[in-house]
């Protein structure tokens, strides 16, 4: 090495000194570059999350396992979170799940892997009501929105006495993400995860709560939500979609931000069925012909004519017979016998819950309107989102200009905000460019003025040829070759001194 250096050094020694100087310049240059990107690939390289919302134990545990496997990490948050190189952040996921970490700082049926000798039947219990608790919590912290989670098990002694069997019971603890809110459909997935995963417990007994005291589903309800908050669930979905596609209609035709919508539905959430019976008259005034029974009776000849009083004594033989004409008669007698119905429409309607009953709507428009402009929009928006008068709905529409003090003020802030990394960015830029050019126009003024200074070097006779006698020299040229060979012999015999001249001559310029 010593001698490498050493050859290095003499060659660098016996080169003319333009090239000593562009070599030392090249060389600086190259290692002020290197060092710069080295240092910028350091500082800017990007660090990702591995691991959020870690449990103390578990953030502990983790930095240790990447201490030991020489992995740098950041910590965040609080402690609760944990960044590494991108380059590394697989590796680092791989190591940890290796190591079985994180584990929420639960613990699950892996309790069981150590043997303890001498437990009663009350802590295997213990054991594993928490093994079991711990179970529940790992795979709850999975969902979607969910932070955190911590289950609680009450699991009765079996009794020979079926009277005094008590059924189990279980209470979830949910702490949900800042901006999360869970779905009826998910808190019933909650509710049936645990009850089918403990033996004896029923969904009417499983109980989940909120960070923020609310309660997902009560004890008895067995669906997850109470009637109550699915029926307000409805109503608000139903005003949701009827809102968004009024305003996206609107947005269409008078602009985007020149209109506000708000649209209310009342829904009917009573089951029921309703029967009518309604009575029309008919064209005629009649009504509707259902039977109709005609009779007639006809006598020709000699004799009595029937007749006589209705009744039983001129039907019975012992009372006097009517004496009547015995003449030659005729008799003709017709009757006829019609049965009327009105006209009567049975209908019979079974209400569904969740049916509208009345619709509100409120439109904002930001102009002045006409009238001819507000019946219009009126008329629109009644289409729009089914309006029927038999319910009585309300439509309102009304035109104001907007304030928008508050949105030209976050305007203005984000717009700021964008110009000052935008400028950031430049200066950042420009000083490494400038960083860059200046040692650039450095290297090459020192090269430039190198290459500027006179250059004598003495010809060397071949033998061949006589040499030109050479021209008379003045006083000056004399003084300045006597000093340059001064120069040049203190060069071979010190060059560590001319090497420091030369080095004091560069910091200077």
């Amino acid at each position: 090495m010593k001698s490498w250096v050493e050859r290095v050094r003499g060659y660098f020694l016996n080169m003319p000194p333009n090239q000593r100087v562009l070599a030392g310049g090249a060389a600086l240059l190259l290692l002020v570059l290197v060092v710069f990107l080295v240092a910028r690939a350091s500082v800017g390289q990007p660090y990702v999350s591995v691991f959020t919302n870690l449990q103390p134990t578990d953030a502990a545990a983790i930095v240790k396992k990447l201490g030991d496997a020489k992995i740098p990490y950041r910590l965040s948050a609080g402690g609760t979170a944990v960044s590494v190189p991108q380059p590394q952040a697989a590796q680092a996921r791989l190591s940890m799940a290796a190591a079985g970490l994180p584990n929420q700082g639960t613990v699950g049926f892996s309790i069981f892997q150590q043997n303890q000798l001498g437990m009663s039947s009350f802590q295997q219990h213990v054991e594993y009501l928490q093994a079991l608790e711990g179970e529940l919590d790992r795979t709850l912290n999975q969902m979607s929105g969910v932070q955190a989670t911590r289950v609680e098990l009450v699991l009765p002694k079996p009794s020979v006495f079926t009277s005094q069997t008590q059924p189990a019971t279980a209470a979830v603890f949910l702490k949900l993400e800042p901006t999360a809110q869970l779905s009826s459909g998910q808190v019933r997935a909650v509710v049936n995860l645990v009850a089918h995963s403990v033996q004896g417990l029923s969904t009417k007994n499983v109980v989940v709560v909120d960070n923020l005291g609310q309660v997902l589903s009560a004890a008895g309800t067995g669906a997850g939500t109470s009637a109550a908050t699915g029926d307000l669930a409805l109503a608000q979905k139903v005003d949701t979609e009827l809102q968004g596609k009024l305003q996206t209609l609107l947005s269409q035709v008078l602009g985007p931000g020149n209109v506000a919508t708000q649209v209310t539905a009342t829904l009917n959430f009573n089951p029921g069925t309703v029967t009518r019976k309604i009575f029309q008259p008919t064209a005629n005034g009649q009504g509707i012909l259902k039977s109709e029974q005609a009779l007639k009776e006809t006598f020709s000849g000699t004799g009595q004519v029937p007749g006589g009083v209705p009744g039983t004594k001129s039907n019975i033989s012992t009372y006097p017979a009517v004496t009547g004409n015995t003449g030659t008669s005729t008799y003709a007698k017709t009757q006829t016998n019609q049965s009327f119905d009105v006209s009567q429409v049975d209908s019979t309607t079974r209400i569904v819950p969740g049916a509208v009953r009345r619709l509100s709507v409120a439109v904002v428009v930001n102009q002045n309107l006409s009238a001819t402009q507000r019946r219009a929009i009126q008329n629109l928006v009644a289409s729009a989102v089914g309006s029927d008068p038999a319910r009585q709905d309300q439509i309102t529409v009304t035109g104001m200009p907007f304030n928008t003090t508050l949105t030209k003020a976050l305007q203005k802030q984000m717009n700021a905000e964008r110009s000052a990394t935008q400028q950031r960015n430049l200066v950042q830029m420009a000083g490494e460019g400038a960083i860059l050019a200046v040692l650039l126009v450095a290297a090459l003024m020192l090269l430039r003025r190198r290459s500027k200074a006179p250059s004598h070097r003495a010809a060397i006779p071949t033998g061949r040829e006589e040499a030109a006698p050479a021209p008379p020299l003045s006083p000056e040229e004399q003084q300045r070759i006597r000093k340059r060979e001064e120069v040049e012999g203190m060069a071979r015999q010190k060059p560590e001194n001319v090497a420091d001249i030369v080095r004091a001559w560069m910091k200077e310029e």
